[in-house]
């Protein structure tokens, strides 16, 4: 450069090589700038002379003065070789120093940002731990709020599910008794008026005849109030109370059996349903022998049935038991029920009840069922249940092995079960499942086996 300045100032004027000018007025060369340089002194020859003539081979090194001087075979001077070695290598560690550099900071960026990725990453993760354990907590807390709330409203269920069963229970039991004391009022009320009638030849003395009332005791309330005959008689003595109490027993059965065929009339016009044998699943059928007669026998006193309680209504034939087993053993009950030579009548709800609590009367009788064509199955028998069938609303459970039955409309299942076993031949063995005390009593005067509700469940293997 300062011979170049130079050259500008002398007198004639040398002037600089025209690449050369850009950078004469630089205080500070940068790499670019030398560059300039070195192609302008190895373009221009007269310029090139110059420099090497103001420079000794002290100042630039033995490869700079060969190369300014370029004598004859300058380029296969070691010494040139070395120097552009050295200057290659001193360029490649510049490079390989900004590569180097620019590496580094890149690699403190990412790692800057991947510090700030794993914060935030822990950040997401305790927020998550700390939502999964709030919504585990809540979700927890939620279900056994819901177990409780569904568990009180099906306790609530079952204990309305029985006041109801216990109120239509109280209901059937006034009404029977209300019917049985209609019925008894009106024979009374006959039987007075038939004993205190005057004989046929005075039925023309006075137009109204008083009607008095039962006596009590002698000189009670009711004697007191007895009106004087008309005639001046005295009629003070009691009239056949023997007789008035049989005539009230045969106007209750009358009653009863009118009941009940009325009844059956009312079945017989009612539509037919879709029953498994044709008819509409109630029981007993409305052409079958009343059952008033028996439930009026049941109902009446003691006196009216004189002579029915000493001896069966049928004789049947007996399931026959195995050799060596006693009748009400183990042994004996499951011979009963696995052998299927007898016809079993099974009271439906008595069995579903002891065998499971608080069902609703649909899975009840579905269980019932079940349980039956499993036994059947086993068998081979007969079998047939009776429900009661207040819920008129509910159809019938359809079974293709065994005999479904409910009550028909005003009876009872213990009703249908006893006219069943009237309707079954002599010489048909029958087996009757109730813990029913009636039932079980009725099931024996017509001469069938019984077996416990329990005793039936263990014999099938429940």
């Amino acid at each position: 450069m300062e011979v170049a300045r130079d050259g500008e100032l002398a007198e004639p004027r040398l002037p600089a090589p025209s690449g050369l000018r850009t950078v004469l007025g630089f205080s500070r060369l940068s790499a670019a700038a030398y560059a300039i340089i070195r192609r302008a002194i190895d373009e221009d020859e007269a310029f090139r002379g110059r420099v090497a003539a103001a420079a000794s081979e002290a100042e630039v090194g033995r490869a700079g003065w060969l190369w300014l001087q370029r004598p004859i075979g300058w380029e296969d001077d070691p010494s040139l070789a070395v120097a552009v070695d050295d200057h290659d290598h001193g360029r490649g560690q510049a490079r390989l120093r900004r590569e180097r550099d620019g590496a580094e900071a890149a690699a403190a960026r990412w790692k800057e940002r991947a510090e700030a990725a794993e914060a935030a990453r822990s950040r997401v993760e305790v927020q998550l731990a700390d939502a999964m354990a709030t919504g585990r907590a809540e979700a927890a807390a939620d279900h056994a709020a819901d177990r409780a709330r569904l568990g009180e409203e099906r306790n609530a269920a079952v204990r309305e599910q029985k006041r109801l069963e216990a109120e239509l229970a109280a209901t059937r039991r006034d009404l029977k008794a209300a019917r049985s004391a209609l019925v008894a009022a009106e024979a009374d009320l006959a039987a007075a008026r038939r004993a205190t009638s005057p004989p046929s030849g005075d039925r023309e003395a006075p137009s109204a005849v008083p009607v008095p009332a039962v006596p009590t005791a002698p000189g009670g309330p009711a004697a007191a109030a007895r009106p004087a005959p008309a005639d001046g008689s005295d009629r003070s003595e009691p009239f056949d109370r023997r007789a008035a109490r049989d005539a009230v027993g045969a106007a209750a059965r009358a009653a009863a059996d009118l009941s009940a065929a009325l009844a059956g009339v009312a079945e017989a016009l009612a539509a037919p349903g879709a029953g498994d044998d044709g008819s509409d699943g109630r029981w007993p059928p409305p052409d079958a022998t009343p059952v008033g007669a028996r439930r009026a026998r049941r109902g009446a006193p003691r006196s009216a049935r004189s002579g029915e309680r000493a001896r069966p209504e049928h004789r049947r034939a007996q399931p026959p038991l195995p050799p060596g087993a006693f009748a009400g053993s183990a042994e004996a009950d499951r011979h009963l029920v696995a052998s299927g030579q007898a016809v079993l009548v099974v009271d439906g709800y008595n069995l579903a009840r002891s065998a499971w609590q608080g069902l609703a009367p649909e899975e009840e009788r579905r269980r019932t069922v079940a349980l039956l064509e499993e036994v059947r199955a086993r068998s081979g028998g007969d079998v047939t249940v009776v429900f009661d069938g207040q819920d008129d609303a509910v159809a019938p459970t359809a079974s293709r092995s065994i005999r479904v039955r409910f009550s028909a409309s005003g009876t009872t299942a213990d009703d249908a079960i006893a006219a069943l076993l009237g309707l079954l031949p002599a010489h048909q063995p029958v087996v009757v499942v109730s813990s029913d005390g009636e039932v079980a009593d009725d099931a024996r005067r017509q001469g069938a086996a019984v077996l416990s509700s329990a005793a039936f469940l263990a014999a099938a293997g429940r």
